[in-house]
Parts: C-alpha cells; sequence; structure tokens
C-alpha cells in the first residue's frame, strides 16, 4: 500500500471522530484538579479492571488497536494507574449522527464508573480510533478526581475542552490528536505518528 493510499483511507477512518464527544447532562462549575488520585491503588487493588468491553465490537476494536497501535497501548497502560473503570459497548442505534461518547455512571469509595459507547456500523480501524479517541477522554476524567459526577464533568470540558456541535456535549484537541494517531499507526503498520501530520486533521 502506498502512501497516498494509506492518508486516503486515514482521512476516511477519522471521519467518525468529528462526531465523537462527551455527553455530560449539565454544565456546572467544579473545583481546580489536584495533582494526585491517592484512591487509584484502592480501586485497582480491588480487583477492577480498568477497561471492560461488553460487546464483541468493542473486544475486537481493543485487542486490534493494542495490536497495532503504540499510542492506544501506552494510553491503556496509563489508564491502570487511574481509579477509572470503564465500560464499553457498541450501539446499533447511536445517538443521532454521534458515532462515540462518554458518559459518567457513578463513584464508590475505590472507583469511578463512566461507560464509553460506540457505534456498531464501523470497521476495524475505525472502531478502533473511534476508541481510542474515548479512552482519552477517559484518561483526562481519571487525571481530574473532582470529576464525580455529570456536573463536575461538564464543569472540567469547559476549562480544558471545548463545546461540541451539540447541547451539553464536549470534546478536547487531544482527545482528536489520539483517535488521528491510532489512525495513523493502524496505517503505517505499528509505527508511531504525529497526530498532526494526518491530513485528516482538516476534518476537525
Amino acid at each position: 500500500m502506498d502512501a497516498h493510499t494509506r492518508r486516503a483511507l486515514a482521512a476516511d477512518a477519522m471521519r467518525v471522530l468529528v462526531i465523537a464527544l462527551v455527553l455530560p447532562v449539565t454544565a456546572e462549575g467544579a473545583p481546580a484538579a489536584a495533582d494526585e488520585n491517592p484512591t487509584a491503588p484502592i480501586c485497582r487493588s480491588a480487583g477492577n479492571p480498568a477497561i471492560r468491553s461488553r460487546s464483541p465490537l468493542a473486544t475486537a476494536a481493543m485487542e486490534y488497536g493494542l495490536k497495532h497501535s503504540p499510542s492506544m497501548q501506552a494510553l491503556v497502560d496509563s489508564l491502570q494507574d487511574t481509579d477509572i473503570v470503564a465500560y464499553v459497548d457498541s450501539d446499533l442505534k447511536p445517538l443521532g449522527d454521534i458515532w462515540g461518547h462518554v458518559s459518567f455512571i457513578s463513584k464508590t469509595t475505590r472507583c469511578r464508573y463512566v461507560r464509553i459507547a460506540i457505534t456498531a456500523h464501523l470497521n476495524l480501524t475505525q472502531a478502533a480510533a473511534l476508541l481510542a479517541h474515548e479512552l482519552q477522554h477517559v484518561y483526562e476524567i481519571a487525571t481530574h478526581p473532582e470529576v464525580v459526577d455529570d456536573g463536575t464533568l461538564a464543569g472540567m470540558y469547559l476549562r480544558v475542552g471545548h463545546r461540541a456541535r451539540y447541547a451539553n456535549s464536549y470534546d478536547s484537541v487531544e482527545a482528536v490528536e489520539m483517535g488521528l494517531r491510532v489512525a495513523a499507526e493502524i496505517y503505517n503498520g505499528g509505527v508511531a505518528a504525529s497526530a498532526k501530520s494526518s491530513p485528516a486533521e482538516t476534518e476537525r
């Protein structure tokens, strides 16, 4: 496969990231982030893995991304050191034309729980790149221990991200770049690539 074909395929795969969002319900303020999250070891010691796939597509996308993308592997490894547990589902009926999103579920004394949903109408490369985008959002939540509900999640993204095109939906530059980077690595045969080198960046 020549370089032009790889770039075209990457651009096609990354169109899905235009509609990958964080969807809290409200938009209340939140306190500043703390530097450390002392509950992370407690959550992991209780036998809670950071990521739990709950559909065949989610499992396949995770395995495919981890096999072909060093950046996705590093991201997943980083999540193991947090207090987040992320359930990953695939939706046969996405929310309108939103193909991926993260929502907050609950907080316990040990862990914080979130849900990732990605549309089922994707090929493996698209699904892996979209999942990486959403996992970056999960990592952003993990590094802000003040996020404990929908309101504080919205407050965080008002500070560190930007509003997306739907009401009460948000995105971040880092999540967009992570998805682009993972797609580029998949098409480059696992070779690490800068997200900003991808022509699909204009799809934002």
